[in-house]
């Protein structure tokens, strides 16, 4: 079955390359009813978006009214650290990338949550043989980025964060190697963060947490 369609904001990402279908834009889908595979053939330019001379990997991206943010790790300046990228208009053109990143150790694992005009983004950093969890927030929707904090204190391998945001709240939760699931919540939109609460009955073997947000609720599933 050959399906023909045409889209008004249909956005694509392929790795570090945006796929943007406007007004006039169309695609061509071939389908396979007896093993669910699709391909789509289109008429955009996918273009590169990181546009460097490294390593660019584990890429987030989400959308928000006409606003494409992107997040990435790269080690363009010799460590691997946190990317972001913003297009105001629906993935046409993005401004310039900017650096999150420390500068030192490596940054794994980098998760987005937006909010109206807040971006949080936590993500893991591993100085040494250690490891934090690390988090910034920007108010102005992407123009600039507060000072990274560390929420994980250092004290121990901390890694795999999750985010969620509702309202003036902001949760992030985390694996840590000793203590199993950490949890930190801020009440007043990632400006400061309580005291760090252990979900996981201090073993280490409670791994991969995620979390959501809804309202005054929080839903918090572990392995």
């Amino acid at each position: 079955m050959w399906l023909f369609f045409s889209t008004s904001q249909l956005i694509l990402a392929i790795i570090f390359g945006i796929v943007q279908f406007d007004n006039t834009a169309e695609a061509t889908v071939s389908v396979d009813s007896n093993d669910a595979k699709y391909s789509i053939e289109y008429n955009r330019e996918v273009f590169n978006i990181s546009n460097n001379t490294g390593h660019s990997e584990e890429p987030q991206i989400m959308k928000s009214g006409n606003n494409i943010y992107v997040l990435w790790i790269d080690d363009s300046s010799g460590s691997r650290d946190i990317y972001f990228k913003k297009s105001s208009d629906n993935g046409c053109t993005f401004n310039r990338t900017m650096n999150l990143g420390i500068e030192e150790g490596g940054s794994l694992d980098p998760k987005m949550a937006i909010l109206g005009d807040n971006i949080y983004i936590t993500w893991e950093q591993t100085p040494g043989n250690n490891g934090a969890v690390y988090f910034t927030r920007s108010n102005d929707n992407g123009v600039s980025f507060e000072t990274v904090k560390n929420l994980g204190n250092n004290t121990g391998f901390n890694g795999l964060p999750q985010i969620a945001a509702s309202g003036n709240n902001v949760y992030v939760v985390w694996h840590d190697a000793s203590k199993g699931v950490l949890f930190a919540r801020s009440n007043d939109n990632g400006v400061s963060f309580e005291t760090v609460k252990n979900l996981g009955n201090n073993t280490g073997f409670n791994g991969l947490p995620q979390i959501k947000a809804s309202g005054n609720n929080v839903y918090v599933g572990v392995r």
